[in-house]
């Protein structure tokens, strides 16, 4: 009933955005847009956010070298359907990609959702990264209302201060873990035994995963994958957008402007990938560097297919290639609860595998 009740909240939330988006557009216009589209642009935009996928794996591969050995095919397969999930229920199907992972590797889910976290980091300080020095070289224009985000320098340059922080802060954790864990075991005893060993295996598998930033060669193929990836997803965006706009001049530092609106849009939790929320920001940001309203929107409807377009074309593929069984899984987690299944982070082995 509850998660009825959350699905029911973020369906409105989604709905309201899309209103917001779309009364204000003239929908014929809209479509001639699209009709006009750089229809080879656009599938050059689709190919490289197919890259985007595999960069992914492969990246994902890596942080889970130090864990278990897992093959690539895999991993994509789990990539793809993860992100279908995402377009199909929103944020909450983020759990379907570790979910898929523990079905076809048989790693265990705590370990799958600890590399799952170990990523988010990585994005958010990409992210961060890629906005602050874009600041740098962005030229607002003669645009009032792009005037007033100058002050958006300092804030940049506050949220890669926090991202710095954020990684010494993981470091600091797995110079340590064998300690904090030792001390949460000790400390924990009041909760429900099986709550008590699943949130010890989280922390003991983060642990393991964040090896990764102990060893100058797991940290340079993560990161350089890392970089590959948010490039990637910078020439998406310039692709579409010049798909759209030939005789607008959007180069790459604009592309990384709009591509931190559609992200903050992108947050909001509703279905379909953000729908609305998304489309509302991503459109909000064009329109600012003087993009035509309809046009943005076409554009940020381009964006948003392409996105997840392609990941759920692929993840249908596998979905009927292999199907999913989630009694298996559901086994697998009760299996993976148990204090048996807790990974040490003194079991690390030689992190010299990591990127194969």
């Amino acid at each position: 009933m509850r998660n009825s009740l959350k699905f029911i909240i973020s369906l409105l939330i989604g709905a309201a955005f899309f209103y917001w988006f779309a009364h204000s557009l003239d929908w014929r216009e809209v479509w001639q847009q699209n009709k006009e589209a750089d229809l080879l642009l656009l599938f050059a935009a689709t190919l490289v956010t197919i890259s985007t996928y595999v960069i992914r794996s492969l990246r994902w591969k890596s942080f889970l070298a130090p864990i278990r050995e897992t093959r690539f095919n895999n991993l994509f397969a789990a990539t793809v359907i993860g992100f279908s999930g995402v377009f199909l229920i929103g944020r909450a199907g983020e759990i379907v990609r570790p979910v898929v992972c523990t079905m076809r590797e048989r790693v265990p889910p705590s370990a799958t959702f600890a590399t799952i976290a170990i990523e988010r980091v990585y994005d958010m300080v990409m992210v961060v990264i890629f906005f602050a020095v874009n600041m740098l070289f962005f030229n607002p224009g003669s645009s009032a209302s792009l005037r007033d985000f100058q002050q958006v320098n300092e804030i940049g340059i506050l949220l890669l201060l926090m991202a710095i922080a954020g990684i010494l802060a993981l470091i600091i954790f797995r110079l340590f873990s064998s300690s904090v864990i030792s001390l949460m075991e000790r400390r924990l005893t009041w909760l429900p035994k099986r709550l008590q060993n699943l949130i010890i295996n989280m922390v003991t598998n983060l642990s393991v995963g964040l090896s990764v930033l102990q060893n100058l060669r797991g940290l340079s193929v993560t990161v350089g994958w890392s970089i590959a990836l948010w490039i990637c997803i910078v020439l998406v965006e310039y692709l579409i957008i010049n798909a759209f706009s030939p005789n607008v001049p959007i180069g790459l530092t604009e592309a990384v402007f709009v591509m931190a609106f559609g992200l903050v849009g992108s947050l909001v939790p509703t279905p379909a990938g953000a729908a609305g929320a998304f489309h509302t920001a991503a459109s909000l940001g064009l329109v600012m560097l003087g993009v035509e309203q309809n046009k943005a929107g076409s554009i940020a409807i381009a964006m948003h297919l392409i996105t997840f377009g392609s990941a759920i074309l692929l993840g249908v593929f596998y979905v009927i290639r292999d199907g999913i069984s989630f009694g298996a899984l559901k086994a697998m987690i009760k299996e993976d609860i148990s204090p048996a299944s807790s990974i040490r982070p003194t079991s690390v082995r030689p992190t010299s595998d990591v990127g194969r």
